[in-house]
């Protein structure tokens, strides 16, 4: 017994390196039989190039034989979407090379070392840039502004016919560039299936001086740093007989004299005011009043400001009621954070239409809306975040009589002891200020936002809010709409709670909401 004992060191070694020279050898077996990278789709490839910066693009498409051939056939796959800040110099034109003649997305800053291969570029390529984002300014390795020969050759090149071209943004706010279009103009007068136009900079007339280019034009944002307001527009707005909506982003501008008359173009429905300035002396109401007046056919108007410096409370209740008192009563209200929910601090964003279908976005409202109680009035449909619910209703003092639509929007996440998020508006009866008084109430919707995992919500969550939450002249509200979440149904007794303080209950996203708080307004957005 002792001389096997003395073996077994020894045994269990060699059954160790047995079961690892069978499992090595078991990964190799798995290993080899995985397909090898030169048979990824395409698909995947256009996934990994997305990931990587623009130097390494052309690297990689030279991983293998079977990839190039792949990166050199599918060109509207992999190359039509050029983004490139700081580029290496030769990689445009090289980008632009692979892509050939498919319709191209081109996003390109570029300064003083840079501009003359993109001048090349867009000789050669115009003809099928279907997106030009052309910034100009600082390259890392140099700074200031073009020389005269670069101004003119890249003034030469933006007068290359853009027959593709559907969106136009120009930003220029260094003035490191200045235009020397002359006749006909940029484009040479030739992109007809232009619509989208964003210039900043301060050469605004130099741009439209020759209109022909921007005839179809129906969206455009404009923005220069310093602002004679009716000189700048009056010399625009001929050049854009098809415009529809109309943005300016203002820091600062020269008052005018209101009565002064500016002619719009009668197919413009929307305006936007977008300002990043902090001062309390800016007044947006001269600028809406004035559109309002010179401009009836316009019935959409967004009025943004940087969350940082909102609207002073007085201008925000006079944007609102401007348009109360132009077009009628306010009958539907959407109440949403400004920004995320996660920063939602000090004000709101107010979305409204009136009783004639004119629409009123004001971005930024400070809270609280003391005082505000005349503006829900005549509410029909109010659409109101989660979040917003406790300083907006406890503002409202007054009943909200016409009120038959009432949502809700999810926009927290929080612990339950069974369910990984709920619904969250307070439902204990205490804080009866909270209480939203609504006796003509018919619906209510909850929805949440499409990147909130909330799968179910418990029943009793939704029956304490009604009961504690609102307060209606019916037994019963006629339906209960679900969008996104669904009804927890595992405690039937909670279930049927439910279903005596509602007719029916409707589960699905296919139930529209009054506002979606995800839509993103590209007109507000420089990029």
């Amino acid at each position: 017994m002792a001389s096997d004992t003395s073996q077994l060191p020894t045994q269990i070694r060699m059954l160790l390196c047995e079961l690892v020279d069978a499992a090595f050898d078991t990964f190799l077996k798995r290993l080899l039989n995985r397909p090898a990278i030169s048979v990824l789709p395409a698909e995947l490839l256009c996934q990994i190039f997305s990931l990587l910066h623009f130097r390494d693009k052309i690297a990689t498409s030279h991983v293998c034989k079977d990839w190039r051939a792949i990166s050199l056939a599918a060109p509207s796959m992999l190359w039509s979407k050029i983004v490139a800040r700081d580029f290496p110099l030769g990689s445009l034109r090289e980008r632009l090379h692979r892509a050939r003649t498919v319709p191209v997305q081109l996003d390109v800053t570029a300064g003083p070392t840079r501009v003359d291969e993109l001048v090349e570029c867009l000789h050669a390529h115009m003809s099928h840039i279907r997106f030009l984002n052309l910034g100009i300014g600082d390259d890392s390795d140099t700074t200031g502004e073009l020389s005269v020969p670069q101004n003119e050759a890249l003034s030469r090149a933006l007068k290359c016919p853009a027959p593709m071209l559907t969106a136009f943004l120009f930003f220029n706010p260094v003035t490191a560039f200045i235009p020397t279009l002359g006749g006909p103009g940029i484009f040479s007068g030739h992109a007809p299936l232009l619509e989208l136009v964003k210039y900043q900079g301060d050469e605004l007339p130099t741009l439209f001086r020759y209109p022909a280019a921007f005839t179809s034009v129906r969206r455009i944002l404009l923005s220069t740093s310093r602002w004679t307001l009716f000189s700048e527009l009056s010399a625009v707005l001929p050049a854009l007989p098809n415009l529809m909506e109309l943005g300016i982003d203002v820091d600062e501008f020269d008052l005018f004299d209101e009565d002064l008359a500016m002619t719009f173009p009668l197919s413009l429905s929307r305006f936007v005011l977008i300002s990043n300035t902090g001062s309390d002396d800016f007044d947006p109401t001269q600028i809406v009043r004035y559109v309002s007046q010179h401009a009836p056919q316009v019935t959409d108007v967004y009025i943004s400001f940087e969350i940082i410096t909102p609207l002073t409370p007085d201008y925000a209740r006079e944007l609102v009621t401007d348009a109360q008192h132009a077009f009628g009563p306010i009958t539907s209200l959407a109440v949403l954070p400004s920004g995320s929910p996660e920063d939602f601090t000090s004000s709101v964003d107010l979305h409204l239409k009136t009783a004639a279908g004119h629409q009123r976005t004001v971005f930024h409202v400070p809270l609280p809306l003391f005082g505000w109680p005349d503006v829900f009035s005549n509410v029909v449909r109010l659409s109101v975040s989660e979040n917003c619910w406790a300083p907006v209703i406890s503002t409202v003092t007054a009943p909200m009589p016409c009120l038959q639509e009432l949502e809700v929007w999810l926009d927290l996440q929080a612990v339950h002891p069974t369910f990984e998020s709920v619904f969250v508006v307070p439902t204990s009866a205490s804080g009866r200020h909270r209480t939203l008084s609504c006796p003509s109430l018919r619906v209510l919707q909850i929805s949440s936002a499409p990147g909130l995992q909330i799968s179910e919500v418990p029943p009793e969550v939704i029956s304490d809010f009604i009961r504690f939450r609102l307060e209606f002249a019916e037994d019963r509200i006629e339906r209960l709409l679900l969008r996104g979440p669904g009804l927890h149904e595992s405690n039937p007794t909670e279930v049927a709670r439910l279903l005596t303080l509602v007719d029916c209950v409707i589960v699905g996203d296919g139930v529209v909401p009054f506002v979606d708080p995800d839509r993103r307004d590209d007109l507000l957005c420089w990029d």
